[in-house]
């Protein structure tokens, strides 16, 4: 079992962020954070298709 020791919010943020940067340049590229999207919103989105891509496609532009 893993222990995670990251108890301020930068500290949080950094984890997240080398835990998801999957070319491990340090920054989630617009693609990771598309991936990232649609990992979390295919639990609650029960159309799996096109309506899913639609969604993840607009969260990640915002976020960009």
């Amino acid at each position: 079992m893993m222990s995670i020791k990251a108890k301020t919010v930068v500290e949080k943020i950094d984890l997240f962020i080398s835990i998801s940067d999957s070319d491990g340049n340090g920054r989630l590229s617009y693609d990771e954070i598309f991936k990232l999207a649609k990992l979390c919103l295919s639990h609650y989105v029960q159309d799996k298709g096109e309506f899913l891509d639609v969604l993840c496609e607009y969260y990640t532009r915002l976020i960009f």
